[in-house]
């Protein structure tokens, strides 16, 4: 049961460190097009939500080495 409880904090980790990479990408893309703009809500929330798209095609894909989903859920069962 420890071997489960570890691998799955490392999940865990895994998938805040992640989140966190999204999180900074997303609200420095919606600060940088802020000052660019102005106030212009759909530039702001489009531009914020087309930057993180790199991230989630590489979360997606199960061959990149940082967190490819496929890759993380394989790691995860094995442990």
């Amino acid at each position: 049961m420890a071997v489960f409880s570890t691998s799955k904090e490392k999940l865990m980790s895994d998938l805040k460190k992640m989140a966190e990479s999204w999180a900074k990408t997303f609200l420095a893309t919606a600060l940088a097009t802020y000052l660019a703009v102005g106030l212009d809500v759909d530039a702001i929330a489009n531009a914020a939500l087309v930057s993180v798209l790199p991230s989630i095609i590489n979360w997606l894909n199960p061959n990149y080495e940082r967190y490819g989903k496929v890759r993380a859920l394989i790691k995860w069962s094995l442990s």
